[in-house]
């Protein structure tokens, strides 16, 4: 009784020193992430993991499968090579092996491995010396593989710091060392061995019998003539599996963050190498939560990636592997339980066992995706979501805003899903102008103050991340008459004379579009020119008078804002910036860029005389503003601010309005709502 409740409290223990092992790692890595002015919140998590890509999710699914095949096919090899009679059937030893990469990541130092032998022993009555020669050379075997690639994919992209390639040499020179004394060293410790387990004592005969028994397993692999087989099928195991992460990585930012999928597979690769590399170390974690995001996360910071968008993918990354093996792993060890026991009656034929495996894979593998898939999508139902809260009584209207005559028009998901939405100036009132169950943002006044243009997404709930499924459309204030006027486009625009939309597709490329012959043209493509003289993702396109063009271009996930004059001169106005827009004069931009009271302030270049000028930054509890734009005779600026959060559709953005030039204390907030209002738009009457 004593023994099993210290058993019980050790379990504890170690379970409670995991927990807090990855929360202390996560709970650093999102500090990072919020210091760099990313906010991170589960309901981002759930968004990125929800627009994966089901195609290469089953492609994971299919390379894990094959890598489980030839890591079964290798254990078998090296049993066999060690001596040992008593081996599990290959159905056995897939199970088994589906049960070992389930529960390797469970304990620290990947003691998770011996209950791989644990079920050898109780399937086949392996011998536990033959597990454990087994377990010494595939681990051995992975280590021999993975050292040389670390070190190729190091010298071909770089790593951040030298410690990758001093752990990958490190590591190799002990794996040539181990292997060169098991070949000639231990040979000559085995009398030593064999005459201490005939030792009178029973506890220490034990003890060396249990070590003659494993030495003997050991060097019988090294006769056997079986390594270059064991490392074919060890370099086949690490392809599948890296081919599988490489699946999943790519499958989630193609929606979420496209700028990280435009990284190179060499690069991604590398990441995961280092994620697997800071999990293998003694850190007490919970199914290596938090040690394996941390390696990934440093290069892929290195390579530029935002934080927070790197640590979003890896975790997604890692709760899909989890799902996938912990699904796996179950149905396989409920397979097991159920083989056992229909091994005990005649009735159970060859053809039902294979039926009864493949019905527990098709069900783990539903059951994974189900799992990660399972949390519906964020509808907002409560009454209050519907309407506007009201405007606090002992918060007077401005003197100035009730001179105002005009409207403002934003994106709100107060409904439950992004629509367009209208404010009367200066009487406050609200009211949608679409109804659609899709989502829209982006919503754009026309010169004339006639029509809006906004873009919307090809399925109900669409991330602003995912760049790619959205269409422009066009709407009639007066008559709320819509017209698709663009596929495939984001980020619309009105030239200056209100003839044609400029918008992003793909993601180097800037489309303008006739909206009375829905003729189109490219009016900007990146990679075409000396100043963008390679591929890369445009954003925000905005047209001034004389054909003077501003956007926001990312590289290596870095934002930076350029401007085109009317002779066709680019500018750098800002790195790490982002949103610029020309003021309807063409005189000035106006941008969004780090800094101020909680992280961002909207600035002013000049470019005439290349100067920056701070605009505004909040004094108050909303100071995290975004969506600058200004009205059409340049006196007011219309944006929204957050008091803590930053993505664009999710955070809880309010709409103010500002009088240029005044004291930023003169600034008006016009919604009170707790869901997330953005992209606002003004046009005031002449």
């Amino acid at each position: 009784m004593i023994s099993q409740s210290l058993q019980s409290n050790r379990i504890w223990s170690h379970l409670a020193l995991g927990i807090g092992g990855s929360l202390l790692i996560l709970g650093g890595m999102y500090f990072a992430a919020s210091n760099a002015g990313h906010n991170i919140s589960p309901a981002q998590l759930i968004d990125v993991i929800k627009s994966s890509s089901f195609s290469l999710f089953l492609a994971y699914v299919v390379a894990s499968i094959l890598g489980l095949v030839f890591r079964a096919w290798r254990y078998h090899v090296l049993l066999k090579a060690s001596g040992e009679a008593k081996i599990p059937g290959t159905k056995d030893m897939i199970l088994i092996t589906a049960v070992r990469n389930m529960t390797v990541d469970l304990l620290p130092a990947r003691l998770g491995e011996l209950v791989f032998v644990g079920l050898l022993r109780k399937q086949a009555g392996t011998h536990v010396s033959s597990g454990l020669s087994a377990l010494l050379f595939a681990t051995l075997l992975d280590v021999l593989i993975l050292a040389p690639i670390t070190i190729a994919i190091g010298l071909m992209v770089g790593f951040p710091t030298k410690q990758p390639f001093l752990l990958a040499l490190i590591a190799l020179f002990v794996v040539i060392g181990f292997m060169m004394g098991i070949k000639y060293i231990l040979p000559i410790f085995d009398k030593w061995f064999i005459r201490w387990a005939a030792h009178p004592n029973r506890i220490i005969s034990s003890v060396f019998g249990f070590i003659v028994s494993i030495t003997e397993a050991v060097e019988s692999t090294m006769r056997a003539g079986v390594l270059m087989k064991v490392i074919s099928l060890t370099f086949a195991v690490r392809i599948f599996k890296y081919a599988g992460l490489l699946f999943l990585f790519f499958g989630l930012t193609q929606s979420s963050f496209p700028d990280l999928s435009e990284l190179s597979s060499v690069k991604v690769l590398g990441a995961m190498i280092a994620s697997e590399m800071t999990a293998s170390l003694p850190i007490p974690t919970l199914m290596s939560f938090g040690s394996w995001e941390l390696g990934g996360m440093t290069v892929l910071a290195f390579y530029g990636a935002v934080p927070h968008a790197a640590l979003l993918t890896l975790l997604g990354v890692h709760i899909q592997t989890q799902a996938v093996d912990y699904g796996i792993g179950i149905a396989a060890f409920l397979a097991l339980l159920l083989l056992a026991k229909t091994r005990n009656t005649q009735a159970a034929s060859g053809r039902r066992r294979n039926m009864i495996a493949i019905v527990f894979a098709l069900f783990a593998i539903l059951a994974a995706w189900m799992a990660i898939n399972s949390v519906p999508e964020r509808r907002l139902e409560s009454a209050q979501s519907l309407t506007q809260v009201s405007r606090p009584e002992s918060l007077p209207v401005p003197a100035w805003l009730k001179k105002i005559d005009g409207f403002i028009v934003w994106s709100s998901n107060r409904s439950g899903i992004h629509n367009i939405w209208l404010m009367n100036l200066p009487e406050m009132s609200i009211r949608p102008l679409t109804d659609s169950p899709h989502t829209e943002n982006f919503a754009r006044i026309s010169p004339d103050g006639t029509r809006v243009v906004f873009a919307r997404s090809h399925k109900e709930w669409q991330s602003l991340r995912d760049e790619k499924p959205w269409d422009i459309w066009m709407l009639d204030i007066a008559s709320g008459e819509e017209q698709l006027i663009a596929k495939w486009g984001l980020s619309p625009d009105w030239s200056p004379d209100g003839t044609s939309v400029v918008f992003k597709r793909d993601p180097g490329m800037i489309i303008s579009v006739n909206v009375f012959t829905l003729e189109e043209q490219v009016y900007y493509e990146s990679g075409k020119d000396k100043f963008l003289s390679s591929k890369v993702n445009l954003s925000t396109p905005s047209i001034g008078e004389d054909d003077r063009l501003a956007f926001t271009y990312r590289n290596r996930g870095q934002p930076t804002n350029i401007i085109r004059d009317a002779g066709g001169e680019f500018t750098v106005v800002h790195r790490d910036s982002c949103q610029v827009m020309w003021a309807p004069s063409g005189d000035f931009v106006t941008y969004v860029q780090k800094g101020g009271k909680q992280t961002n302030q909207i600035m002013r270049y000049d470019p005439a005389t290349k100067k920056k000028t701070r605009l505004l930054d909040l004094p108050g509890e909303f100071s995290h503003e975004y969506f600058p734009r200004l009205s059409h005779d340049e006196r007011f600026m219309v944006f929204a601010a957050s008091n803590d959060g930053h993505e664009h559709d999710l955070a809880d953005y309010e709409i103010f309005l500002w009088p240029m030039g005044t004291d930023a204390l003169e600034a008006a907030r016009l919604t009170f709502d707790a869901n997330n209002d953005s992209w606002p738009d003004i046009w005031l009457t002449k």
